[in-house]
């Protein structure tokens, strides 16, 4: 039994020599008491495996044989490794040698499919949500540095631990008789208490404990070129975005004090704030789009794309989510034999131009009907040449 990482995926669609292929998508709800999550894991799991031989079986497929096809899957619900530590997603995918799963962190359509290639289109989000960033959560009281990358926010730092230099104990106890305290109203104004000091002198006790952080803050980034998203009030953002040494702060903050926010909670806002960096190969294809098309170096023909795929001249492919094209693809006569539904001899044809592409190093994104390129298609591609 495998676990499932993007290396590892490249080699198992590139390798399946056409065996018979089984994939299997469940949702999990995570969020009720783990013994029940588990328990429902174990159903669908169950119910998915009697899916796939029947598949098998009304292929022409004996029980037996069906049953041998599938011995890797053969107790599945019962193995401690799958459905330990449910997430929000689990997928399988088999032959007759291999067995390989991935605990995913989104929400998939619960499929069951016996093909003669694995059935990838669930998880494409997972494989196009590699990008890192890192997140700084700021105040003058705190700074809390953190990473995300594959859906996971993880703190790396506190930038005012007892690692930090003699210069910023020093500052705290002149901060204590100024009592400076940082908030947001409104215009997201930092807001300094203090007697006997005017307001510049706030301030640049302010900009001094921020320098001392972005010293920290250097010391383990430097070399990085990740974008940093920082979680503060406005005044506190522009200060030390002023002078930072770090080149790739992210144009704009996550506005307000986030010194007591969950870590969970912090996690949804950054990824929500950050929708835009993720999806900026998708939003730069669609923005490229009515050029291409003007170049004639795109098509919404299935024909047209599979064959392009084979050729390896997929640069960007958007298929709609929650569509299938079921058929068959002949390559030598560049024809598509189209059917209204799966049948035991055919296979999903937008799959398979999603296959293709990736395994000559396109980009595949799934898109909801107002996000395609053109009206009314299920798949739309644009051709490097």
């Amino acid at each position: 039994m495998i676990r499932l990482t993007p290396k590892i995926f490249k080699n198992m669609i590139r390798n399946n020599a056409n065996d018979i292929c089984t994939s299997i998508y469940i949702s999990v709800n995570n969020k009720k008491p783990n013994t029940l999550a588990i328990k429902d894991e174990q159903i669908k799991l169950k119910n998915s495996v009697k899916k796939i031989i029947q598949q098998l079986k009304d292929s022409g497929i004996s029980k037996n044989d069906a049953e041998s096809e599938i011995t890797l899957l053969s107790g599945i619900e019962n193995n401690s490794e799958i459905i330990s530590d449910p997430r929000e997603g689990l997928a399988l995918f088999s032959n007759a040698k291999n067995l390989y799963y991935i605990k995913l962190p989104i929400n998939v359509p619960e499929t069951a499919l016996a093909l003669n290639n694995y059935y990838i289109i669930p998880i494409i989000p997972w494989l196009s949500h590699r990008k890192k960033f890192f997140l700084l959560t700021l105040s003058l009281n705190n700074a809390r540095l953190y990473s995300y990358s594959d859906y996971e926010l993880r703190e790396e730092k506190d930038l005012f631990s007892a690692e930090a230099t003699s210069e910023v104990s020093l500052l705290r106890e002149k901060q204590k008789s100024l009592q400076f305290r940082t908030g947001q109203e409104g215009s997201g104004k930092a807001l300094f208490h203090g007697q006997g000091r005017n307001k510049d002198e706030k301030q640049l006790l302010a900009e001094k404990i921020l320098r001392i952080v972005n010293r920290q803050l250097m010391q383990y980034l430097e070399g990085h070129n990740e974008p940093l998203l920082i979680a503060a009030v406005d005044s506190v953002f522009s200060i030390f975005k002023s002078f930072s040494d770090y080149e790739h702060i992210y144009q704009t903050n996550l506005g307000g004090n986030y010194d007591e926010k969950s870590q969970n909670d912090l996690k949804k806002e950054a990824v929500k704030h950050m929708e835009n960096y993720f999806n900026e190969g998708k939003n730069t294809a669609l923005a490229s789009y009515p050029e291409k098309a003007g170049k004639n170096v795109t098509s919404t023909a299935i024909t047209n794309i599979l064959q392009s795929g084979i050729e390896g001249k997929i640069d960007h492919l958007f298929i709609k989510k929650g569509e299938y094209y079921w058929g068959k693809f002949d390559a030598e006569n560049k024809k598509v034999y189209l059917d209204e539904q799966q049948k035991p001899d055919n296979n999903c044809l937008l799959n398979e131009a999603c296959l293709l592409s990736l395994l000559n190093g396109g980009n595949v994104y799934l898109a909801e009907e107002e996000e395609m390129p053109e009206k009314n298609i299920q798949v739309c591609a644009i051709y490097r040449y």
